[in-house]
C-alpha cells in the first residue's frame, strides 16, 4: 500500500487523504528532498488544509528553505498557529519587524505560542537596542 501512495503522490495526491500523504512523506524520512517534496504536494492538492500546510512549512524551515515557508504561510488561510510560525520563519529570515506584526497578529487570534515569541523578541530588540 505505501508504494501505491508512493506512484499515487506523484499523479495524484488529490485522490489521497492528508493522513495518507503524511504517511508516505515519513516513509521517506523527516527532513530529507522527498519528504519535503511529498508535503509540497500535499499542499497543492489540499492548499486550505492547515496541518497540511503547518507541516509542510515547518519542513522548509527546518531544512533552511525560509522564503520558500513564508511565500507558502503568506497565502495560507488566517489561522493563528500558522500565522504563529510565519512570525517564526520571519524571525529566521532576520525581518524582526514582520515577525513582530505576525507574532501579534496570532496572539490576537488567541495563539499562546505566539505570545510568548512576541515576548521573547521584544526582550531581544531591548537587549540589542541598549
Amino acid at each position: 500500500q505505501l508504494e501505491e501512495g508512493k506512484r499515487m503522490i506523484k499523479e495524484r495526491p488529490d485522490l489521497m487523504s492528508v493522513y495518507e500523504i503524511q504517511q508516505v512523506a515519513d516513509s521517506y524520512g523527516k527532513g530529507t528532498a522527498k519528504y519535503i517534496e511529498c508535503l509540497q504536494a500535499g499542499v497543492k492538492a489540499y492548499p486550505q488544509d492547515i496541518t497540511m500546510l503547518n507541516n509542510a512549512a515547518l519542513a522548509l524551515i527546518e531544512a533552511g528553505r525560509t522564503q520558500e515557508a513564508i511565500a507558502l504561510l503568506q497565502k495560507a488561510p488566517q489561522d493563528a498557529s500558522l500565522q504563529n510560525l510565519l512570525g517564526v520563519a520571519y524571525m529566521k529570515a532576520g525581518d524582526a519587524d514582520l515577525a513582530s506584526r505576525a507574532f501579534r497578529q496570532a496572539a490576537a487570534a488567541g495563539n499562546g505560542q505566539a505570545q510568548q515569541n512576541l515576548h521573547a523578541l521584544e526582550a531581544v530588540t531591548e537587549y540589542y537596542a541598549e
